[in-house]
């Protein structure tokens, strides 16, 4: 049986399987075993095969096939053996004997590169030589395969660095030449193969010109003539240093990353650059001089005025990690102490205001990971950094375990190899559009991605910076390597690269996350299946001897790492789910060592809600309200995968407390959500009694409230012919005409005032729409759509859209998430606005008849105002998108009349377009686009400027610190600054008036405290 990627077993009969798994047949995906009886090809094979190419682009160097198969592609299939390009044979002509074609020889190349140092053999005192071999021979045939391949390793493999920098090291030893032959290289003939055309080098000249029939001079038999028939002997051809090829390739690629803003690729070469300072140790490839130099652009960065600090975090990350990579001694360099002071100096003038993240107690454990990198680098030689480890003790030095043959060696030697000079950059200047730089510098690209012309994942593709974000830390002991450890800094760093990294394939992210010992020095991470280590006046146990290296868990280290970026503030770097995932697949892989370390770091967050801090927590991060939330969404996906099974009875004490307290809202959080991802009774049988018991867990399974529907009710008659009426589908005309003659009757026969008939009707309609639409969310949509006009003549006053604000909140009480579900739609189809959903959400009180109980510690509170925030952004996103794209088109439609008339605004090589006659009229389109867009940034400030005023009538100056209801208030308050405002609404004139007519010093000094922290936080990052 043949597994994804690997070649099948072959058979003489039945069809081939998704991998080829017979020969008679069909060919298979990778193609199977060839028989006599009579096989075919499998998918791609040569001329004998019957694959097909697919429609789409799937050829094995395009992006989208890398990214559909594991990011780097599915190459196991043998060539040999019907895979790709391998002509498998048809008929009596079985494929053992054909010759693999060129493209799949090329597609295993790469793989070989690429897959280096994967296998459980591998040496790298053998392997990385005869990888050596393979790319010297390839480089000759198809230079810029060879670059293009190495560009792909160096920007997606971070974890390989220092192995390809060894194999770079061993190919700069020497200088080599193009062979003579170029068909007995590559096996010409057969199967679809044959000599590409050879590339040069740089400055270099062909030995010969390869035709089409893989001969090196017209005829394949020239190449062996002797004697009175051979052809005249030619020139030696001039010598080439492969690795030094590669790398000045390289420096090109890291130049266009650069200027594509692929900020983790330039990060991975200069990491690249700064190892191979070091290799060899004689005669390095890259000239310290140079990097240092390389560096200092971007140092120079930090020196800009009006700098953010997405931009120059970014800058400073590039340089230490570099440096941290250096040999100690060259840290004395007079260069690096430049690049010292530098940022030095840009650490001194940065400051994140902290009471944006948590109060005055527990502002402490939000720890900045730069200011970390920072000190870690500036401890390296001091006389503090005695019982740290330094970067050299887990890095492996591939290089070290490489031999020399003595003839290579003597080779090395005779030759004089001077070291490479980087050449100088220019980091590109900031865009107008802030950290959202898409463009490589036109004008005319700033909105729109920039084309994937080089190497790089998914997730890197110059949209913008990392960003700031401040993290959590779990742990505080030998487990975890310190926060300001060199060593440490480069393992948490590598982490968390694999993770951003990965993004795309969860699966292949979570297995590599767990084979990351592979890729540093032995005793880097504990063994978890190495013996105990014995304890004192244990007798039985053997005495080990002492490990080496710091002996860190892996497991423990990625756990925590997944869990902080859970909680990272303002925002984490992906979506949510994704960590959910990993975190997942994790458990799945190696649950015994997983699970461990989960199980820990949950129980510590729980510990810790509600505290104050200090010995109360334990050394446990203290979250907010936000916080709370976020941790309570994770883990009821995370029990959803693993049977709902948990250990509640640990924590049934302490539901004891009041209902408010962050231990009771986070396990009744975490229920309910339980409840949506499964079903009411399947949940009740995971929960003990005692919980229970308490009140944390729902009295009744989820559904809608249908008033009308009891046939005591007053109405039911009523109510129940009206539905009849809906569920056929009646034209609105009818139903309307059936709700005036139901008011009519209201204040004939019940004596109702007008008004009180209006409300009455619009209730029953209401809630009967609502009922037909409750089977499911189509359902629903459905009924809304159809009926949409009857709604919006029903609610036409604002006092008339509050009341079916009510009426939704009663239906849906004991269904919050269809709640929120009905809630976004009707802000969708403009049924009500924004200002509504505000007003209602802060009315909404304990008290208010028929509604679920609703306190401001309960997060779905907190959500709805999400929900109304978040509708008003994707109206401003939207006419952004619609402003951007007339723009374009018109800037385009103007250059192409500019170019047949001749005249200026031209476009040029890159693309740049030339400034326009600024008194010409303006297109109409654009202008009204322009003009709703400002309307809809108008419409966000005063919704954010009447969210602020609600709050601060609820947090006067007066209000008590000691009440858990201020607490979760002052929670959603900080969230509201950290993520609805960014740097260009709090500073728009409309927020500024705004907020200056709040008077939120005398009314509510914490709220105007924290709305000023924003204002920093949002201008200096």
């Amino acid at each position: 049986m043949s597994g994804y990627g690997y070649p099948p077993a072959g058979s003489s009969n039945g069809r081939g399987g998704y991998q080829g798994d017979y020969g008679n047949g069909g060919g298979g995906y990778n193609g199977g075993y060839g028989s006599p009886q009579g096989g075919r090809g499998g998918y791609g094979g040569g001329r004998g095969g019957s694959g097909r190419k697919r429609a789409r682009d799937d050829d094995q160097h395009g992006q989208n096939f890398r990214r559909r198969y594991s990011e780097r592609g599915d190459y196991h299939g043998s060539p040999r053996r019907g895979g790709y390009g391998g002509g498998g044979g048809r008929g009596d002509a079985a494929p053992y004997d054909r010759v693999p074609s060129h493209e799949a020889m090329k597609t295993r190349f790469k793989e070989e590169l690429w897959t280096l140092g994967n296998d459980s053999s591998y040496d790298p005192a053998i392997d990385i030589p005869s990888m050596a071999q393979s790319i010297e021979s390839w480089y000759f045939r198809d230079q810029s395969l060879v670059f293009v391949a190495f560009r792909s390793a160096i920007s997606e493999m971070p974890h390989k660095l220092p192995h390809y920098a060894a194999l770079l090291a061993r190919l700069s030893l020497n200088a080599i030449a193009a062979p003579v032959s170029l068909a007995s290289r590559i096996g010409g003939g057969g199967g679809g193969g044959g000599a590409s055309k050879f590339t040069p080098a740089a400055g270099q000249s062909p030995p010969r010109a390869a035709n089409s029939s893989g001969g090196a001079d017209g005829t394949e038999a020239n190449a062996g003539l002797e004697g009175e028939d051979a052809k005249p002997a030619q020139p030696e051809p001039e010598k080439v240093n492969v690795g030094h090829a590669i790398v000045q390739d390289l420096a090109k690629a890291f130049q266009a990353f650069l200027d594509e803003r692929k900020w983790k690729s330039v990060r991975y070469c200069v990491t690249l650059f700064a190892t191979l300072t070091t290799l060899p140790s004689t005669t390095p490839v890259v000239s310290l001089s140079s990097l240092i130099t390389l560096l200092t652009s971007f140092v120079s960065v930090l020196d800009e005025p009006g700098l953010r600090a997405a931009r120059g975090d970014e800058c400073v990350r590039i340089v230490l990690e570099a440096l941290l990579r250096l040999d100690p001694a060259s840290l004395n360099e007079p260069g690096i102490e430049t690049l010292r002071e530098g940022v030095h100096a840009y650490m001194s003038s940065r400051r994140i205001e902290k009471e944006l993240f948590a109060d005055g107690e527990n502002q402490g454990q939000w720890l900045d990971p730069l200011e970390h990198l920072v000190s870690a680098f500036s401890s390296i030689g001091s006389s503090d950094a005695s019982d740290s480890t330094p970067v050299s003790d887990v890095i492996p030095n591939v290089y070290s375990a490489l031999t020399l043959a003595p003839a290579e060696e003597d080779e090395a030697k005779s030759q004089v190899i001077e070291a490479l000079m980087l050449p100088m950059v220019l980091v590109p200047p900031e865009s107008d559009e802030g950290d959202l730089t898409l463009g490589a510098g036109a004008a005319i690209e700033r909105a729109i991605p920039a084309p994937p012309i080089t190497a790089g994942l998914r997730g890197d593709e110059g949209i913008g910076y990392d960003g700031v974000r401040l993290l959590l830390r779990l742990f505080d002991d030998e487990t975890v390597p310190a926060v300001d450890e060199p060593a440490g800094v480069v393992v948490r760093s590598m982490v968390h690269d694999i993770i951003s990294l990965y993004e795309v394939n969860r699966k292949d992210g979570a297995t590599l996350l767990l084979e990351l010992p592979r890729w540093f020095k032995k005793g880097t991470f504990r063994d978890p299946k190495a013996p105990k280590r014995p304890v004192d006046g244990d007798e039985d146990m053997p005495e080990e001897p002492e490990p080496l290296g710091p002996q860190w868990s892996l497991e423990t280290i990625v756990v925590e790492t997944l869990i902080v970026l859970i909680l990272a503030l303002p925002a984490p770097p992906h979506t949510l789910v994704y960590y959910y995932s990993v975190l997942t697949e994790l458990c799945r892989i190696s649950p015994t060592t997983v699970a461990p370390s989960l199980g820990k770091s949950v129980r510590k967050l729980y510990a810790a809600l509600g505290a104050s801090g200090g010995e109360e927590s334990a050394g446990a991060p203290v979250l907010d309200a936000e916080g709370v939330r976020r941790f309570a969404d994770w883990f009821a996906v995370h029990l959803s995968n693993y049977g709902f099974m948990w250990g509640w009875n640990d924590w049934a004490p302490d539901m004891d407390q009041s209902e408010k307290h962050p231990k009771c809202v986070f396990v009744k959080r975490v229920m309910d959500l339980e409840i949506r991802l499964s079903y009411f009774d399947r949940i009740k049988n995971t929960v003990p009694g005692s919980m229970l018991e308490a009140g944390v867990f729902p009295d009744e399974a989820p559904g809608p409230d249908y008033t009308y529907e009891d046939p005591e009710h007053a109405h039911n008659a009523a109510a129940s012919s009206f539905l009849r009426t809906i569920r056929s589908k009646a034209p609105i005309s009818e139903t309307e005409d059936e709700l005036s003659a139901f008011q009519k009757s209201l204040e004939s026969e019940n004596n109702m005032t007008t008004e009180e008939a209006e409300r009455v009707k619009r209730d029953l309609a209401v809630q009967t729409v609502l009922f037909v639409g409750s089977r499911s969310f189509s359902h629903f949509l459905n009924a809304l759509e159809r009926y949409l006009t009857l709604l919006r003549n029903l609610t036409t006053s604002p006092s008339a859209r509050q009341e079916l604000l009510t009426t939704v909140a009663v239906f849906w009480k004991r269904h919050p998430q269809f709640h929120l579900i009905v809630l976004d739609k009707l802000l969708q189809y403009r049924l009500v606005d924004t200002r509504d959903v505000i007003s209602w959400v802060f009315a909404l009180a304990d008290d208010q008849p028929g509604t679920r109980a609703k306190t401001w510690s309960d997060p779905d509170l907190w959500v709805m105002l999400q929900v109304t925030l978040r509708s008003v952004q994707k109206n401003v996103d939207g006419a952004k998108m619609r402003v951007e794209g007339l723009g374009r088109e018109a800037e385009l439609v103007g250059a192409e009349e500019d170019n047949r008339a001749g005249g200026e605004g031209v476009v040029d090589a890159e693309g740049d377009v030339a400034v326009r006659d600024a008194d010409a009229p303006e297109n109409p389109e654009l202008a009204m686009a322009k003009s709703y867009l400002q309307e809809a940034e108008d419409e966000q400030a005063s919704t954010l400027i009447e969210v602020l005023g609600y709050f601060a009538k609820l947090l006067p100056s007066d209000v008590s610190r000691n009440d858990w209801e201020t607490w979760w208030l002052e929670g959603w308050v900080r969230e509201l600054c950290r993520s609805s405002f960014d740097r260009k609404s709090i500073t728009s004139q409309v927020i500024v008036d705004g907020i200056a007519k709040l008077d939120l010093e005398n009314v509510s000094p914490s709220v105007a405290s924290l709305v000023e922290a924003a204002k920093a936080w949002h201008d200096f990052a």
